[in-house]
C-alpha cells in the first residue's frame, strides 16, 4: 500500500472518531439494556407483585387512608357481608343498602382495601344508593390469581363483571363504577371488555392508573434517569417477556374515552404516581358529559386538598344521574 503524504493524519482522526461513536454506542446500549432489565425487576416486584401493604398508622378518621374498620365501625352504616362468586372463587364484598335502583360498586387500587371507598361511601349514602365495596383477586381475604401477579385490570376486570353480575341479579337496574388508582384501569378494562357496558349509569374515577407502560416511563422520571422513557419502554418489553402479565397492554384510556355516559374524574397535577397528563389526554378526548376536578393535589390527595369541594362536586355529578 502506497500512503499519500499529509493524508494519514487525517486518516487517523476519521479512525478516533469513529472508534469513539462506536465506544459511545456500545457503553450507551450496554446502560440502556441494564437500565431497562433493572426497570423490568422493578415492575415485577413493586408493580405486579401481589401482597398487601400494611401501616401501623390507623386513623380514626375512615376517610383518611389507613382506616380500618367496616361500614358500621366507620359511620354506623348498616351493611351485609356478601360474597361474589369470581371466576377464581368467592371474594368478600359489604353492601351498605340503599333506595335507589342504582347501586355503586367500589374498586380500590393497587395493593389497597374495601375501606379506601368511605371517602366516596360518605357521599353515595346520604344520597340514597346502595353500594358495594368489593375485594378482587389476590386481596387479602380473596382467592389469588394463577399468576400470583396483579395484571393492572387485564384480569381483575373478571372479578369485577361478576360483582356487576351480582348486583343485577339482586335488582340493580344500573351500576355506577367508583375506581381509584388501578382501581381506575380496572373499570377501563371493564368498559373495553365487559357485554354489560350498557348498564352502566356512570364512571367515577381518582388519580386513576389508565396507562401501565405511562405509570413506569413516569416512575422513572420521578428518580430522574436519564432516557427515562427509553428505559421505560424497554423495560415495559422486557417485563412482558419475564412475567406472565403482559403491563404493556394495560392502556386503557381509549376505552375510557370512548365511554358515552357520565363521567366524574378528580386528578391532581402533583400526582407523583400516575401523570396528570393521562387523564388530561383522556378528558380531551371524551365526548360524554365530564366533571373534570382537576387540582394540586399528589397521588389520590384531592380529596384532603379540598374535602367540602369534591363532596360538593361528586354530589352534584350524582344528582344529574339520578335512581
Amino acid at each position: 500500500m502506497r500512503w499519500i503524504r499529509g493524508a494519514a493524519p487525517a486518516g487517523r482522526g476519521a479512525l478516533i472518531a469513529c472508534r469513539a461513536v462506536v465506544t459511545v454506542t456500545v457503553l450507551l446500549s450496554v446502560y440502556l439494556l441494564g437500565a431497562g432489565w433493572l426497570a423490568s425487576s422493578v415492575i415485577g416486584d413493586k408493580m405486579l407483585r401481589a401482597g398487601l401493604e400494611f401501616s401501623d398508622a390507623r386513623p380514626a378518621d375512615p376517610t383518611e387512608p389507613g382506616f380500618r374498620g367496616d361500614p358500621r365501625q366507620a359511620f354506623g352504616h348498616a351493611f351485609s357481608d356478601v360474597s361474589i362468586a369470581t371466576p377464581v372463587g368467592p371474594a368478600p364484598a359489604w353492601l351498605v343498602p340503599g333506595t335507589a335502583r342504582t347501586w355503586a360498586i367500589y374498586v380500590h387500587g393497587i395493593k389497597g382495601n374495601r375501606e379506601d371507598g368511605y371517602r366516596h361511601l360518605s357521599v353515595l349514602a346520604p344520597a340514597g344508593y346502595p353500594t358495594l365495596l368489593i375485594t378482587y383477586r389476590n386481596d387479602d381475604g380473596a382467592p389469588p390469581d394463577p399468576t400470583g401477579m396483579v395484571s393492572f385490570g387485564l384480569n381483575e376486570w373478571l372479578d369485577l363483571q361478576a360483582a356487576v353480575d351480582h348486583a343485577l341479579a339482586a335488582g340493580a337496574a344500573r351500576v355506577i363504577l367508583i375506581g381509584t388508582s388501578m382501581g381506575g384501569a380496572i373499570i377501563g378494562q371493564f368498559l373495553a371488555r365487559s357485554p354489560t357496558v350498557d348498564r352502566v349509569a356512570a364512571v367515577v374515577l381518582d388519580s386513576p392508573a389508565l396507562d401501565g407502560p405511562a405509570v413506569v416511563e413516569d416512575m422513572l422520571h420521578t428518580r430522574g434517569l436519564p432516557f427515562a422513557s427509553t428505559i421505560g419502554s424497554l423495560g415495559v418489553w422486557l417485563a412482558d417477556l419475564r412475567y406472565p402479565v403482559q403491563i404493556g397492554q394495560a392502556v386503557c384510556v381509549e376505552a375510557v374515552a370512548r365511554y358515552r355516559g357520565p363521567l366524574f374524574i378528580a386528578h391532581g397535577d402533583q400526582d407523583e404516581v400516575v401523570s396528570v397528563a393521562v387523564s388530561d389526554r383522556m378528558v380531551a378526548a371524551r365526548d360524554g358529559h365530564t366533571t373534570y376536578l382537576r387540582t394540586h393535589g399528589g397521588h389520590l390527595q384531592s380529596w384532603p386538598e379540598d374535602p367540602g369541594r369534591y363532596r360538593r362536586e361528586l354530589a352534584a355529578f350524582l344528582a344529574g344521574i339520578g335512581g
